[in-house]
């Protein structure tokens, strides 16, 4: 396991697309989808990707920088925003947790807090493996399971 954002104090806009390219080609070497949804979700775009489409998938996420992206852990294949009936019958190749600090609190102390849990394996319930990737957001952390992984970050 590794904190993808050890050592960097502050990624650049090109850094972070080029990390985001390398993650999703890693861990989906067949392709992916990615959607990206206006902050007042009155319009979204949608892109599929693979190892061949780098220079389209950054400029997907340099013209989209302002709206919310998400990557799907099914393959959609479609231009519009995933609904269950979209991905019943479809091989779910990750679990995505997000981890955000509780606004009501100091976001100090929430991070504190969040961080510990994180990497602590004795604070969370039996069984649960650990996650292959563990990610600081900024005001909490993402938490990715991926099957078939072998290797932890």
């Amino acid at each position: 396991m590794s904190n993808m954002n050890d050592g960097a104090s502050a990624l650049s806009e090109d850094a972070c697309h080029e990390l985001a390219y390398e993650f999703h080609r890693l861990e989906h070497p067949n392709g992916w989808d990615l959607t990206a949804i206006r902050p007042d979700r009155k319009k979204l775009f949608h892109g599929t990707f693979g190892p061949d489409t780098k220079s389209e998938y950054i400029k997907f996420r340099r013209d989209h920088a302002d709206h919310n992206i998400y990557s799907a852990c099914v393959p959609i294949g479609q231009a519009k925003k995933a609904s269950k009936p979209d991905t019943l019958g479809k091989l779910c190749y990750g679990v995505w947790l997000d981890l955000d600090a509780d606004k009501e609190k100091s976001l100090a102390e929430e991070l504190a807090r969040l961080e510990a849990l994180v990497t602590n394996d004795a604070l969370w319930p039996a069984g649960v493996p650990d996650a292959t990737y563990k990610i600081f957001s900024g005001g909490g952390w993402w938490l990715l399971w991926f099957q078939g992984a072998s290797r932890r970050h």
